[in-house]
């Protein structure tokens, strides 16, 4: 019989552990930016919400003085 070719897996292991740990912190990264991007951007929308609101309770009360 041939000689059998042996595979050493550690290195196939390490390079596969390697690369799937890098991959997870630079998706959770990817992901707290996102968040970051997300909270800022609901901050400005919610006050201009505010802003209006302001806006249409000041428009309210002035009709009411009115009438």
């Amino acid at each position: 019989m041939g000689d059998r070719i042996i595979i050493d897996y550690q290195l196939l292991l390490f390079l596969a552990f390697t690369l799937g740990s890098f991959t997870f912190v630079g998706f959770i990264v990817h992901m707290m930016v996102k968040a970051s991007q997300f909270l800022k951007s609901k901050a400005l929308n919610d006050k201009e919400v505010l802003q209006k609101m302001d806006e249409l309770i000041k428009l309210l009360q002035q009709s009411q003085k009115r009438v």
